[in-house]
């Protein structure tokens, strides 16, 4: 699509001359690769590594199947061409998270965040790995930040819907809880979290209604929840 490929053209030239590096390089691949012949020269010859962009997508498509092994060794290639890029330092620290190496994470996402505020996997990563060390406020903070650069991060609303719970905020929880639910329908894990949660504080109906729906995409434990459920009503 030339057109399109033009669009993100001008895009990264202007972010790239302002100085927004990191995510010009970025706009400039994807007008590469829609096939935008001023953009390709731009980003082989004078501006970015083509090599690096590719390599930082293809590792984002590996975060996104939790092949975290596959992902690190793709983003450790565009590290190596652009050491600074606070986007590949963010995607390299959940890579790091993922395998369960929580210090060498913290150290990408700390990073990234002094080098850019706009970082959403730093903002994101670092608020999980805060949540998995019971650091609630710390995790919910850093996840705010990461949903205000993204307000369709799926998962950042689930992350702080954990961390909501964990500071015994519920209603704030259920509304991220919603969140998720709107925005990925088919994720089981949201409506079984939002049916323990309110059926902690008395929804039995409305707890009943998220197990069903849960049940009903697969999920194990919340099919027996709904069994419950069908139990108590025909009782």
């Amino acid at each position: 699509n030339p057109t399109l490929g033009s669009a993100y053209y001008e895009r990264g030239k202007l972010l790239w001359t302002t100085g927004k590096k990191d995510d010009g390089c970025i706009d400039l691949g994807i007008a590469g690769s829609l096939k935008d012949s001023s953009a390709t020269e731009m980003f082989d010859e004078k501006f970015c590594w083509k090599e690096a962009v590719l390599a930082y997508s293809d590792a984002s498509s590996k975060i996104r199947i939790n092949d975290f092994k596959g992902a690190l060794d793709q983003i450790q290639k565009a590290i190596k061409l652009c050491p600074d890029s606070a986007n590949y330092l963010g995607l390299r620290g959940r890579a790091y998270l993922g395998l369960g190496n929580h210090q060498l994470a913290m150290l990408d996402f700390d990073k990234a965040i002094s080098l850019s505020q706009n970082s959403i996997d730093a903002w994101f990563g670092r608020g999980v790995a805060h949540y998995l060390k019971s650091n609630w406020q710390d995790a919910f903070d850093d996840l705010a930040k990461a949903i205000n650069l993204d307000q369709k991060f799926a998962d950042a609303y689930l992350y702080r819907a954990y961390a909501c719970e964990g500071m015994d905020k519920n209603q704030s929880a259920l509304f991220d809880y919603q969140q998720v639910q709107r925005l990925k329908p088919g994720d089981t894990l949201a409506f079984f979290k939002s049916g323990l949660l309110k059926n902690s504080m008395g929804d039995s109906k409305g707890a009943c209604n998220d197990f069903k729906r849960a049940a009903s995409m697969g999920h194990s434990e919340a099919q027996d929840y709904a069994e419950k459920c069908n139990n108590t009503k025909t009782k």
